[in-house]
Parts: C-alpha cells; structure tokens; sequence
C-alpha cells in the first residue's frame, strides 16, 4: 500500500513542545486518511527523522500493530512529561511578546500565541493552569497603553455583571478586536492625513 502524502510534520526531538504538536499531528492525519493499522508504525517511523528512527529500530522486528504501539510509549516516555510542556507553554507566553505601540501584526501574532497556548493546553485538558487571575494580570501587562484602559473597564463591568473575572478565551477575543480597532484608527488616520494634503494643494 502506498501511504498517503501528508504535511506530517518531521519530529527531530528538540523539545516536549515539539513531541505534543508532532502527536497531535499524527494522530488527526491517522483518523483523516484512515490509516490500516498495519502501516500505522509505517508511516509513524517515516515521520521520525533519522537519529530518532534508528533508535526505535527494534521495534520494526515485531507485528506492526505491537510495533506501532512500542514506538508510541518510548516517545511518550521520554518526551511525554506533561508537566514539563504545560510549563514550557505557560513559559513562553508570560515572559510576554515584543508589541511595538499599537502595532497591529505584534497584536495580532500576541493573538496568535495566545491561541496557540490555549489550544495545547485544552487538548491535555490543562487549560486551567492558564486561565487563572494572576496569568491575566500578567499577560494584560503587555497591552499598549490605550489598549490596557480598555481591558481594565471591560475587565471591571465583566465582573460587576456575571461575578468573575473573565478568562484567557476571552482576553484572546479582546486581542483580536483591538486589532480591528488599531486598524480603524490607522484607516482613519491615513484619510484625515490624505484630506489635508489635498486641503493644502488647492490652496497654493
């Protein structure tokens, strides 16, 4: 049989985030193209670069269901610890973005991250250890200033009406309609200048 042509990413053993976006690749393009089990090891060692293959090699000597299933918990095993990813996310997120002003691509990339953390973090149902107040606090302290006010008063009448503060799926969602808001105002700002360039043309 020949195996399907798939964007699998190659996993090259850099870090346990790696490992969870190499697994959660797997895993969708096996359901997706719905892979015989006997060419699930197959398609598993093809996706390995070569210094991980050869050390998994023994596990081709066995029925490649048996195989496949080998090959799954030695990775598990040594790149697996949960623990360590979910700080390595938490990490990555809270030591905060480089936003230049109202840059709305740094936004928009903050954005991006964020969602990134929260869908990782979902998939090994440890969202929680996320979405908490002080990681709030932590990452609204990267918002430009303008938007910070905003975050402050929403954050503020978002308590006063429900009882609780809001949490990171939220504050992604504000992210994004600050991107919206940079963008009318840059728009805004680009016409005003272009009206009084033509203001002043007429008038010489």
């Amino acid at each position: 049989m020949r195996l399907p042509q798939t964007q699998l990413p190659t996993f090259e053993e850099n870090s346990r985030r790696e490992y969870w976006e190499f697994i959660r690749a797997l895993e969708q393009h096996i359901e997706k193209a719905a892979v015989p089990e006997e060419y699930k090891l197959q398609m598993l060692m093809q996706a390995c670069a070569v210094p991980v293959r050869n050390t998994l090699q023994t596990c081709n000597n066995v029925d490649p269901r048996e195989g496949y299933e080998k090959v799954m918990a030695i990775l598990e095993d040594r790149y697996g610890d949960r623990h360590q990813y979910v700080r390595e996310i938490m990490e990555g997120i809270l030591e905060g973005p480089m936003i230049k002003g109202e840059d709305e691509g740094d936004l928009r990339k903050f954005a991006d991250q964020l969602g990134f953390c929260i869908l990782s973090l979902e998939t090994i149902g440890r969202l929680q250890e996320l979405d908490t107040i002080h990681s709030m606090d932590v990452l609204s302290c990267w918002l430009p200033e303008r938007a910070l006010m905003r975050y402050e008063d929403e954050t503020f009448a978002y308590n006063k009406r429900y009882g609780y503060y809001p949490g990171v799926k939220w504050l992604k969602t504000f992210i994004l309609e600050e991107v919206d808001r940079v963008c009318v105002r840059r728009r805004t700002k680009e016409k005003g200048a272009a009206s009084e360039s033509l203001y002043g043309i007429g008038h010489n």
